[in-house]
């Protein structure tokens, strides 16, 4: 079954909510940071490097694992095709993994500690954005069942 006009319109709101809410969430640690002023802790800014690093790292592999025009937009393109080897064997979101952790290194990097529990309503919201998704790659790909219960979500052989 091919997606409706009305699931097109609703993707693309979540993609504006995905990059309103990473907004939100990197102003918000900038400015908790500079107002508040929590002081520095050497051990949560390694913490942030180091999940800022895993996120570019990440994104990158995602890109060349995919092999095809990247469309933020959760619906399927028509000529996509199912992505199951580089770390798409191991995750089956990675992009939305990279989204995760930016925000969640951002967060700890500026020692925002009010920030990261927006931090956390991202990966909810990213959840439901999965769910959305989902439904969409089990219409388009008959094997997308099979695909996914071989491979985690978001985190390699736990989540």
């Amino acid at each position: 079954m091919k997606p409706t006009s009305e699931d097109n319109r609703k993707g693309w709101f979540l993609v504006f909510l995905q990059f309103f809410f990473a907004a939100i969430i990197i102003t918000s640690a900038y400015f908790e940071a500079s107002l508040l002023n929590h002081g520095y802790i050497a051990l949560l800014e390694i913490i942030g490097i180091i999940l800022l690093i895993i996120s570019v790292l990440t994104f990158l592999y995602a890109v060349i694992s995919f092999k095809q025009l990247i469309t933020p937009n959760p619906i399927p393109m028509d000529n996509a095709k199912l992505i199951t080897t580089g770390i798409y064997s191991s995750i089956r979101h990675p992009m939305y993994l990279f989204g995760i952790l930016l925000t969640f290194g951002f967060s700890f990097y500026k020692s925002a500690y009010f920030t990261l529990i927006l931090c956390f309503f991202y990966l909810f919201f990213f959840i439901y954005k999965i769910r959305f998704e989902e439904k969409h790659l089990i219409q388009k790909f008959p094997e997308y069942s099979a695909y996914r219960k071989s491979t985690k979500k978001l985190i390699p052989y736990i989540y």
